[in-house]
């Protein structure tokens, strides 16, 4: 039940108020977790560079090349993910 104090308006606490506030705000968070999830999960596998700059880099080894050589590996995770099989 609501009634106005003072300009301040007071929610009577009844025995059932702080669970279903309590189910309301977790299905808040879920509904916002899973939001996210769902961009990641359905964000497509596709290269970012032209197919030709993605073949040469590969045959070149940037997809396998150690981490101690990784700068070409970090761009073929980015721009070539598909080609190099990151995803």
């Amino acid at each position: 039940m609501w009634h106005i104090k003072k300009n301040v308006i007071v929610v009577h606490s009844s025995p059932l108020f702080q669970p279903v506030m309590r189910f309301i705000y977790a299905l808040c968070a879920l509904v916002l977790l899973s939001s996210f999830e769902h961009v990641t999960a359905t964000e497509k596998c596709a290269d970012k560079a032209p197919k030709i700059i993605c073949y040469a880099m590969s045959a070149a080894g940037q997809c396998i090349m150690p981490r101690q050589f990784g700068e070409g590996r970090k761009f073929m995770k980015v721009h070539c993910k598909k080609h190099c099989g990151f995803c």
